[in-house]
């Protein structure tokens, strides 16, 4: 006997009639590309190569912090910022791990002592190159700085994240609108 029965000669075994059908999976893991503060893991530069983590504690180590950002009120009442704001990477991590984020991907392309510029941001998606192809487990590409390029500059962009998803058959790209903080005059 199964289970321990309390009125004689009665016995009720009740059975799943329907299996379990969704199986937990993770959807979506994505990898972010884009400028750190550092990339740096053991001792060892890892600028350019995917990087696992999970947990914005596993980033900080590897990857660092926020850019430093500084701003200036004139006499006209105009804020202008430096040049380290227009890094959003630390910002996307931030965002991503606060609202429930695990498992994901980093490409370092470079530090913050230069402007996002598009050959760097490009690079892991370049035809020749198999940084991101030898890392099968992603299955989103996201660059957060993308929108800080020059309008032709992240159309191609998008286009190279776009045919990179169609080579590998496995991947979306989460693409931002260009300029959409900017209101119409």
């Amino acid at each position: 006997m199964a289970g321990q029965y309390k009125t004689p000669w009665v016995y009720v075994e009740e059975t799943n009639a329907f299996p379990l059908s969704v199986v937990q999976v993770p959807t979506g893991i994505p990898i972010f590309i884009g400028y750190t503060e550092k990339a740096t893991r053991g001792g060892d530069d890892v600028t350019a190569t995917p990087v696992r983590i999970s947990s914005m504690m596993d980033y900080k180590r590897v990857f660092g912090g926020a850019p430093k950002t500084t701003f200036k009120l004139s006499t006209a009442n105009v804020v202008t910022f430096d040049k380290q704001a227009k890094f959003r990477f630390d910002q996307a991590m931030r965002l991503y791990f606060t609202i429930g984020g695990g498992t994901c991907w980093i490409v370092s392309v470079g530090n913050y002592s230069t402007d996002p510029v598009f050959g760097r941001l490009k690079a892991p998606l370049e035809k020749g190159t198999v940084v991101l192809e030898k890392t099968p487990e992603p299955t989103i590409i996201c660059i957060p700085e993308a929108v800080e390029l020059s309008k032709d500059d992240w159309a191609t962009l998008n286009i190279l994240m776009i045919d990179h998803c169609a080579k590998i058959q496995s991947r979306v790209a989460l693409v931002d609108v260009y300029q959409a903080n900017q209101h119409p005059k």
